[in-house]
């Protein structure tokens, strides 16, 4: 997901460059921001494990399993959602508040 910089007003720049994580479909969801060429992409895009608040991470490509490395909380991530359609999430929110 991008942003054009040029369609950002300066003073609501840093209001989404500040905007790091959300809950999203009952999922803490946190990302960053990386700007190439006045275009503002969403990197690192990761979901928390619910039970201690630790980046969760894929166990396998295959299976779409997420396991905590801290309290080893496991789940299937069509359960927090796609990553792609949370990206898009949370360029609605941007959208929204622009709006």
């Amino acid at each position: 997901m991008i942003i054009n910089e040029s369609e950002i007003k300066e003073d609501t720049k840093t209001d989404y460059l500040t905007y790091k994580e959300e809950l999203i479909k009952n999922w803490k969801w946190s990302w960053d921001w990386s700007s190439l060429e006045n275009i503002w992409h969403i990197t690192n895009l990761k979901v928390h494990c619910p039970k201690c608040d630790t980046p969760m991470y894929e166990t396998s490509f295959y299976d779409s399993n997420l396991s905590c490395p801290r309290c080893s909380h496991k789940t299937n991530s069509r359960q927090c959602g796609d990553s792609d359609n949370i990206k898009r999430i949370i360029i609605d929110n941007i959208d929204r508040k622009r709006n």
